[in-house]
C-alpha cells in the first residue's frame, strides 16, 4: 500500500496555533471557519470551533495532490465534541463533493463521537474539492466542535513480485533512529512511525534491559489506545499477515473488561480478549486479504467496561503468512 498524501506529515513543521492551510487541506472560506492546531501527544489535530453553521469545516483540494489517480482511497478520521446534541437528535459527519459534482459521497452517523469517512475516488472526481463537516436530520443543527485527526490518501498496487519478508514489523528498542532519549520518554511519531497514540492517553516508552514496552495511561475513553499504522508497512495486496500482541494490565481490571483489536476505517472489533487485574494478556489475529486492501490502521484499545484501564504493550509482531 502506497501513501499518496498524509496530513500528519504535512503538519510536522507547523506549530500549534491558528490554522488556515496545510497543503491541499484548508479551512472553509464560505462560511468562514474558526480553526486552530492542537498538539495531543504526537498527533496534531485541526480543531474547528465556535461553529455558527453546519457548513463550517475543512476543504480538501484534490487537484493539489500530486499523482492522484482513480482508485485511490481518501480517509478522514477525527472526533466531534464536546457540545452535546439536544433532544437525542441524529447527526452525521459527511464527506461531500463540491461543484461541479455537488453531492454527499459518504458519511459517518452518530452516536459514536469518533468518526471515519472513506471513499475510493473515481476519474471524474480527481479535480474536485471535498469538504468535511457535520450534517443534520430534521431541524437539528449539530454545531459541536469538529476535530480532524487524519486526512490520508492511499493506493493499493499489485506487487511486481511476491512479498518475501518473514517479519514485516516487530516492536523493538530502535526504529531506524534512536527510539528513546532516556529511560522514560514519550513515544515520538517520527522515530516510531508505525505505532502512535489514538485519542488522548499518555504514551511512554519504557526500557528494561534490551526490551521495550509502551505504557498506555491516563485513559478515559474506550478509543484511547495505540494505533499500528499499516499504511506505512508496505503490505502487499493478496497476502495475509498475522498480528501478534502481548502485554500486561497495569492495575485493576473491572469485571467484563476486555482488550481488543479494531480495524480502521470502520472501527470493527476483530479480536477480543478478557482482562484480569495485573495480569498478562496476548492475542493473535490474521489480517485477511480484503482487510489488507481496506484498512490503513489497526487499534489496540479496550471495551466500555475497561475504558480507563492502563496497560503495557510489551510486544507487537506482524508476520507474513505462507
Amino acid at each position: 500500500m502506497r501513501v499518496i498524501y498524509d496530513l500528519q506529515q504535512e503538519l510536522q513543521g507547523v506549530a500549534p496555533g491558528p490554522f488556515t492551510q496545510a497543503g491541499p487541506v484548508l479551512v472553509r472560506e464560505m462560511p468562514l471557519a474558526n480553526a486552530k492546531i492542537e498538539q495531543i501527544e504526537d498527533v496534531k489535530t485541526i480543531c474547528i470551533y465556535h461553529r455558527a453553521e453546519i457548513q463550517t469545516g475543512i476543504d480538501i483540494r484534490l487537484d493539489s495532490i500530486p499523482d492522484l489517480a482513480a482508485g485511490d482511497r481518501i480517509t478522514v478520521t477525527g472526533r466531534v465534541g464536546p457540545q452535546k446534541n439536544t433532544g437525542g437528535k441524529t447527526w452525521s459527519v459527511a464527506l461531500i463533493a463540491s461543484y461541479p459534482e455537488d453531492g454527499q459521497i459518504t458519511q459517518h452517523t452518530s452516536p459514536d463521537p469518533i468518526f471515519a469517512v472513506s471513499h475510493i475516488l473515481e476519474e471524474e472526481q480527481l479535480d474536485l474539492t471535498l469538504y468535511v463537516h457535520t450534517v443534520f436530520w430534521g431541524a437539528h443543527l449539530p454545531l459541536m466542535d469538529l476535530f480532524i485527526d487524519s486526512v490520508l490518501v492511499t493506493r493499493f498496487e499489485k506487487p511486481d513480485e511476491a512479498d518475501t519478508r518473514d517479519v514485516v514489523y516487530a516492536l523493538a528498542p530502535y526504529e531506524g533512529e534512536e527510539f528513546m532519549g532516556s529511560e522514560e520518554a514519550a513515544v515520538r511519531g517520527k522515530n516510531a512511525p508505525f505505532v502512535f497514540c489514538a485519542g488522548y492517553p499518555h504514551l511512554r516508552a519504557l526500557r528494561h534491559g534490551d526490551d521495550i514496552a509502551i505504557h498506555v495511561g491516563n485513559r478515559f475513553n474506550d478509543w484511547d489506545g495505540v494505533d499500528i499504522n499499516l499504511a506505512r508497512m508496505g503490505l502487499r495486496t493478496g497476502n495475509q499477515y498475522k498480528i501478534a500482541v502481548r502485554g500486561r494490565v497495569d492495575g485493576k481490571a473491572p469485571k467484563d473488561a476486555t482488550i481488543m483489536l479494531q480495524g480502521i476505517p470502520g472501527f470493527v472489533w476483530k479480536k477480543t480478549t478478557a482482562l484480569s487485574t495485573d495480569a498478562e494478556f496476548a492475542f493473535e489475529y490474521v489480517l485477511s486479504r480484503s482487510e489488507v486492501e481496506k484498512w490503513h490502521t489497526v487499534r489496540i484499545t479496550t471495551n466500555t467496561q475497561g475504558s480507563s484501564v492502563a496497560f503495557f504493550i510489551c510486544g507487537i509482531e506482524i508476520r507474513r503468512m505462507e
